[in-house]
């Protein structure tokens, strides 16, 4: 296999780059708020739909990122946790989706969960069965699928 040798071969390799993050949305920067270390990013995923990242003062220069701009963001199934609409857990992540469960895939200890979110996107999450079991999740339940700021990965062209 070949090296990269230079930076026209990133920008080739780019191209047909595949990744392992389950959840991947084109979204529009709405806002950025600044401080001094970390930067909330606040991103439209549909119209119903606004997510946070957290990214890096540096980040937010190397991306380019300014308001209007279309970036990708990524989470990865392992960091979305789910709860049933109903059940909602007191806690600190800014990110919280309501969506029907869509399919369940039990694949031994763990179990696949794909919500729809609206405007006909998706959102995939990875827990164990027990968790599945124990908190109702299964194809038609509502759920909000919740996800930290930080997990969020934010890609530009």
């Amino acid at each position: 296999m070949q090296g990269i040798e230079c930076e026209e071969d990133l920008i080739f390799w780019g191209i047909g780059m595949k990744l392992s993050a389950r959840n991947t949305f084109h979204c529009t920067v709405l806002e950025i708020f600044a401080a001094p270390v970390n930067v909330e990013v606040r991103l439209q995923v549909s119209p119903e739909v606004v997510i946070s990242a957290l990214v890096t003062n540096a980040s937010v220069s190397e991306l380019g990122l300014v308001d209007h701009r279309p970036v990708l963001a990524l989470v990865n199934a392992s960091s979305v946790m789910l709860a049933p609409c109903d059940q909602m857990p007191r806690i600190s992540a800014r990110n919280k989706i309501m969506g029907r469960v869509l399919e369940r895939f039990d694949g031994g200890s763990d179990v696949e969960v794909t919500v729809g979110i609206g405007a006909g996107k998706t959102m995939t999450s990875i827990m164990t069965q027990d968790s599945a079991d124990a908190t109702g999740i299964k194809p038609g339940a509502d759920v909000c699928a919740i996800f930290q700021d930080c997990n969020v990965i934010l890609a530009s062209d």
